[in-house]
């Protein structure tokens, strides 16, 4: 069996419209689950479970808070490395 999964961003309709991009966000993402072979209903039922129970589905679900700082650094100083 081979899989392909394919996520794809759709923003709101006013995304390239607003100059102020004050109304962006993205109001739906589809996921497509492609299976390519011999494939069981136990199987579609298991892959199924798996992709409701991952980490990206549980937080796209229940929303993180987000938490944005501000950081003032001297203009010596080297901006922080992230990985």
């Amino acid at each position: 069996m081979s899989f392909k999964r394919s996520i794809q961003p759709k923003f709101h309709k006013d995304y390239h419209g607003d100059p102020e991009r004050r109304k962006n966000w993205i109001v739906q993402i589809v996921s497509d689950i492609y299976l390519k072979g011999e494939v069981t209903e136990e199987e579609k039922v298991k892959l199924l479970d798996e992709l409701q129970n991952c980490p990206l589905h549980n937080t796209l679900v229940h929303s993180p808070d987000l938490v944005e700082k501000i950081h003032i650094i001297e203009p010596s100083q080297e901006l922080p490395e992230y990985d």
